[in-house]
């Protein structure tokens, strides 16, 4: 139980932070976060020593976990020798980070631009494209997200996306893929994978010497980890080939172990032109974005010029945490873990399915699974609407049960319909089953939501 001290400092942080402090995604007035103050593994614990087992790795960033003492050790030492330099200026930690992310990407990407966080490696992404290909065009989809500057955010295709004005020029979005609620109206298999082909009708119609890029992420994260069919990255492989379009993957959120392989493309054979990375790049303990491209780009390059960069984009302190944070991986052997517990999770979530009839679909590939939750299983209508603007002065219907997850300490990301298991890829089978055990009981609230 709380002493009076410990609340009387929580009630002070509260009031100072109501006071002069501005949240993301929030309406200001309705802040009532649990005001956090330590974290180890798998658990964070509040200023009133409640803990909470972390099923969203926070933003699904801290895919190695918390106050891992090699990265800490890490970080302590650069600060040390040198904890910032301009990136005008070469510095061994970046030398060593770019290589050992040559040596895990895929295929030939081989050459690293970094930048301070997954949002401005997108950006790097579409303008590196844009100056390699002279084209101006950029297609992405409807309800995909890819940051939030106004490039990428213009990119991006969440309803959101529209509440921040008319974007960027030049952005041209597709429907999105949906094997469950299908745009196009088609059941998988035998519906010509539309998803992607529609691609290449749109680089006709945009003409294709304008069209400079398609970025999409490979499992998209908008609205809820949509497994793509097996055909769809290959098959979009195919048209950018065809028409000299590059294929960019944003694998800010995918990457680094989350699907139980290093990156998400390799489980379907694809390797892109560029490739973005963030999130488990640096597991949330410094700012770190990269943005990595073929031999063919990296050459060209050679004798053009790149005329943009970031302050922070040379910072040596963020290099030896991606560093640390990598080697962690590899020793503790992550990436395999995370392919090992994704098994149970799928297994289990299949299970918590059967028992909740406001369960409509389970996704799961890796440490990185969803529940897409329904008012009708045979028409697959949301139990809340993704697609209309979301009434932010009217509460969720679902409020109480993201209270039940809190309460019982679990941290479960719940947006829309979809509730989402992200868990640090260190944790243990035992985590798992009881964080799935606090789902199970909450699915209760959402089956009452449902006609019987």
């Amino acid at each position: 139980m709380a002493d009076a001290r410990q609340y009387d400092l929580g009630q002070d942080i509260r009031a100072r932070d109501r006071r002069y402090v501005l949240h993301p995604w929030a309406t200001q007035g309705d802040v009532h976060a649990p005001i956090m103050a330590g974290a180890r593994g798998c658990t964070l614990w509040d200023v009133n020593g409640k803990e909470y087992l972390d099923f969203s790795s926070q933003l699904g960033n801290v895919n190695l976990g918390f106050s891992d003492q090699r990265v800490l050790d890490a970080m302590a030492a650069q600060a040390r020798e040198l904890a910032y330099v301009s990136p005008a200026y070469l510095n061994a930690p970046q030398a060593r980070l770019a290589e050992q992310i040559a040596g895990i990407a895929p295929g030939d990407l081989v050459k690293t631009f970094f930048s301070v966080g997954g949002s401005e490696a997108n950006e790097v992404a579409i303008q590196l494209a844009r100056l390699y290909t002279g084209r101006q065009k950029i297609i992405s989809s409807y309800r995909s997200y890819h940051g939030g500057t106004l490039g990428t955010h213009a990119a991006s295709g969440v309803v959101s996306s529209n509440a921040s004005g008319l974007g960027q020029p030049g952005m041209v979005r597709a429907l999105w893929q949906d094997c469950y609620q299908c745009p196009f109206g088609q059941t998988y298999p035998g519906c010509g994978i539309e998803c992607a082909e529609q691609y290449e009708y749109l680089i006709q119609l945009e003409e294709p010497s304008q069209v400079a890029a398609i970025i999409i992420e490979p499992v998209r994260v908008g609205d809820g980890v949509q497994i793509p069919p097996p055909e769809f990255l290959p098959k979009l492989r195919e048209i950018c080939n065809r028409y000299g379009v590059l294929l960019i993957l944003d694998e800010v959120v995918t990457g680094f172990g989350r699907t139980g392989r290093w990156f998400a493309s390799e489980h379907w054979g694809v390797v892109p032109d560029i490739m973005t990375m963030a999130k488990g790049l640096n597991s949330g303990y410094a700012a770190l974005g990269a943005t990595i491209v073929g031999q063919k780009i990296a050459d060209f390059f050679d004798d053009h010029f790149i005329h943009f960069g970031f302050t922070n984009g040379g910072q040596p302190l963020a290099f030896a945490v991606g560093s640390a944070v990598i080697e962690a991986y590899q020793a503790d052997g992550l990436v395999a873990h995370a392919a090992e517990m994704g098994e149970v999770l799928h297994a289990e979530l299949l299970a918590i399915q059967a028992r909740h009839r406001s369960v409509g679909d389970v996704r799961c590939l890796g440490l990185m699974g969803a529940l897409e939750l329904t008012r009708n299983r045979a028409t697959r209508e949301s139990l809340i609407s993704s697609i209309e603007p979301v009434n932010y002065s009217a509460p969720s219907p679902l409020e109480s049960m993201k209270a039940l997850l809190l309460e019982r300490g679990l941290l479960a990301p719940l947006r829309g319909s979809t509730l989402r298991v992200y868990p640090p890829l260190c944790v243990t089978e035992a985590q798992l089953r009881h964080g799935l055990a606090i789902m199970d009981e909450a699915l209760e609230i959402a089956d009452a939501l449902v006609p019987a």
